[in-house]
Formats: structure tokens, C-alpha cells, sequence
């Protein structure tokens, strides 16, 4: 019987943190002007903003 094999992942702390850091900015952006929340834009990028971190960081 052989071991179930354990997944790995390469990890880049950097992409962490970029995808961390630009999601930061968006949410300084929406709380410095609340409009922006209503932004279907604005919406669609912090979504991916989010998508993304949360992607790296899952990995992580």
C-alpha cells in the first residue's frame, strides 16, 4: 500500500503581498470616498483584488 501523495505549492511571498497590497488600496480608496462602493467599476475591481490575494494567500 502506498502513501496518498501530499500536494505542494511554490509560493511567491511576493505575490502575497502585492495582491495584498492592492486590495489595501482599494479598500483606503472606498473609505476615503464611500461613493466608490456604488461603482460597478469599482466593485468589479476590488472583487478581483480580493479574488486574487485571497488566491495567493489560500496557497499560502
Amino acid at each position: 500500500m502506498t502513501a496518498p501523495v501530499v500536494p505542494t505549492y511554490v509560493i511567491e511571498e511576493d505575490e502575497v503581498d502585492a495582491s495584498f497590497q492592492a486590495f489595501a488600496a482599494l479598500r483606503r480608496a472606498a473609505q476615503a470616498e464611500p461613493s466608490l462602493v456604488e461603482n460597478k467599476y469599482f466593485k468589479a475591481l476590488q472583487d478581483t483584488a480580493y479574488a486574487r490575494f485571497l488566491l495567493n494567500f489560500e496557497a499560502l
